[in-house]
């Protein structure tokens, strides 16, 4: 019941997990999801992540829409689909969370609810879209898992690269009540440097945003292994190597272009209070009253003078 206590609520009949940073955050998310299911034995539990995937699973730039969707989806809301069988973008492989589905179901999991998040609509559509979630399943609460803690930036961080995905689902997340920010691999993408990670947890725990946090078990390990085989995700297996193989210190990831600094920490997923997190950045604060990630994607652009994971993108297909 660890998690209840976390989320502040005593009994939780309703769940839903959900990777909030695009591609295979979904695995990450796993690590919840795997704690609630066993710890918590919810009535309702959901998972899932969002429909905006790396270049290798989906070559078109951004999120992709209902209408940019194909296979067998039951739309709730126009940013909300559950999954009933394989989904893939029109022009892109099967979606992390259509692999995820598959993997659980094999193991047995066949009571969780998988669902699409599409944040195409900005934090307006986003939102909008979370309290169709929420309404429909009659959650008790949202758990928003974003791999590595890009998610925690402010937006004066130099190596932030990716800050779209995030800052929306965080910022829309502090919309909500009954929702919870975590962070799995603490540092696992390489994004912020581990100086910038204390310095957030820090300001973020003294206004009371620090929830709580739980570390890899064996059996989290074997089970999320066992997702990392179907999806394709660096950030969410860097955890793996500490917890396994007691790799510690500095790792390069994509192909050496980044360098995580791997700690005991790197194998919990921290929990915080989202609308804390939201008040401390500034991100949070551009992409605030957004109708579309366009819009979103400009105000960083504009008034932080950074690219956003959408320049990079629309840079890979023009090349």
């Amino acid at each position: 019941m660890y998690l209840a206590e976390v989320a502040g609520i005593e009994e939780l009949s309703a769940v839903a997990v959900l990777g909030i940073g695009g591609g295979g955050d979904v695995v990450g998310a796993c690590h919840t999801y795997r704690w609630v299911r066993e710890g918590i034995e919810p009535e309702r539990l959901v998972l899932g992540g969002l429909t905006w995937e790396r270049a290798v699973v989906d070559p078109e730039p951004g999120p992709r829409s209902r209408d940019e969707i194909v296979g067998d989806v039951e739309w709730i809301h126009e940013r909300i689909g559950i999954l009933r069988g394989r989904a893939r973008p029109r022009r892109g492989r099967e979606f992390a969370e259509s692999r995820v589905r598959r993997v659980l179901r094999r193991m047995g999991h066949r009571d969780v609810e998988i669902v699409l998040v599409d944040v195409s609509g900005g934090v307006k559509g986003t939102v909008d879209g979370l309290k169709a979630l929420i309404e429909h399943f009659e959650l008790d609460v949202v758990f928003g898992i974003d791999v590595g803690g890009d998610a925690l930036a402010k937006g004066d961080e130099p190596g932030v690269e990716s800050p779209l995905a995030d800052s929306i689902m965080t910022c829309s997340l502090s919309k909500l009540e009954e929702t919870v920010l975590g962070v799995f691999g603490w540092g696992s993408d390489g994004e912020l440097t581990r100086e910038e990670l204390r310095r957030r947890f820090s300001e973020i725990a003294a206004e009371g945003g620090y929830l709580g946090a739980i570390g890899l078990t064996g059996r989290d390990v074997k089970f999320l292994k066992k997702l990392a085989e179907v999806v394709e995700t660096e950030a969410s297996l860097v955890p793996l190597r500490a917890a396994v193989e007691g790799e510690l210190g500095p790792l390069e990831i994509r192909g050496g272009y980044r360098t995580v600094e791997l700690g005991p920490a790197s194998v919990c997923t921290f929990y915080f209070d989202p609308e804390v997190v939201a008040r401390g950045s500034l991100l949070c604060e551009l992409v605030d009253g957004t109708e579309s990630v366009e819009e979103a994607h400009e105000r960083i652009r504009k008034e932080l003078g950074i690219k956003t994971e959408l320049d990079w993108e629309r840079e890979r297909v023009e090349r």
